[in-house]
Order: structure tokens, then sequence, then C-alpha cells
């Protein structure tokens, strides 16, 4: 629990000591998960898909370690990879949101964009006050020319992050 506190504080330096000791105290596929996670953000890939293979080896049902497989083949440009990785970490958790996000997200990199915005219905179905969602899909209704559309998801996004602040055309 101190690590996931120190990383949340961006102290991953410290985060990861205590993942190794944690690790060396209790090896589950859990805590690689986490340590794959501390690698995933100082940008060692290598290491992070590493240790989720390794944990995935422990036990294939670690959708956290399949999330952060996508995560490491988005950063790498590989789109299709990544959809698969999070599209497993969706079929062991249909409400792993983060995963839906990023999914939608390596959509609208290859141009699948109605697809994404399926995506994005389907978060915010599962969590209405999910403000990513609304940003997201408002951005692509307005690259799809569908102003009103935008507005409306714009407006939704800041009913949930403002209050009743409103967007109008002039």
């Amino acid at each position: 629990k101190r690590a996931r506190i120190l990383s949340r504080l961006h102290d991953r330096e410290e985060a990861l000591k205590d993942i190794q000791k944690a690790w060396s105290l209790e090896p589950t596929s859990q805590t690689l998960a986490r340590r794959a996670e501390l690698h995933l953000h100082k940008n060692h890939l290598e290491d992070a898909s590493a240790d989720c293979l390794q944990a995935l080896q422990l036990n294939p049902a670690n959708k956290r370690a399949r999330f952060i497989m996508g995560s490491i083949a988005r950063k790498q440009g590989d789109y299709q990879r990544a959809i698969k990785d999070f599209s497993s970490a969706i079929q062991l958790d249909g409400t792993y949101l983060d995963a839906r996000l990023q999914r939608a997200a390596c959509l609208e990199e290859l141009n699948q964009l109605k697809a994404a915005l399926v995506e994005y219905d389907r978060v915010i179905e599962l969590d209405p006050g999910r403000l990513e969602a609304f940003l997201r899909r408002g951005r692509l209704n307005f690259l799809g020319q569908d102003f009103y559309g935008a507005l409306k998801n714009y407006n939704m996004a800041l009913k949930f992050n403002r209050g009743d602040v409103q967007i109008t055309f002039e």
C-alpha cells in the first residue's frame, strides 16, 4: 500500500524499492504488475514487459498486467496489439473503464472513429460521471463536424466537473 501512495506522489524510485521488498516477501502476480506499472511510468518498457509476462505466467487472469501490456504496445505505436491487450483485460472485467478508454484511444489512432465512439458510449453507460469519456467523445463529434453533439458532450463534461456551467453557440 505504501508503494501505491508513493507512486501517486510521484516518488517512483522509493515506490519501486517498496515493491521489490514486497516481491521478496511475497512473490505474487499482483506485485509484479505493480512493479511493471512503475517501470512503465519511468518509460522502462522492456522491464515493464518482462514483469507483465512473468505476472501472466503466475496468473493469466491478471487484468492489470494485460492492461499494462496494452499500454506498452500503445507507447510503442503498435495499436493493433494494444487493442488486443486492452480487449483481454476487458474480457476479464467488463467494467474495466481505463482499459475501455485506452482501447478507444487506440481505435482513434487507427481512424476507427465510430468504433471509438461506441466504446466511449459504453464507458459513459457504465460510469455516467466519467469526464474523460465526454471530453473525448466531444472531440470526435467536433472532428466529424457534429458541432451540436460536441457541444452536448462538452456541456456534460462541464456539468460533472463544475456544476451548472454551460457552453452555447453564439
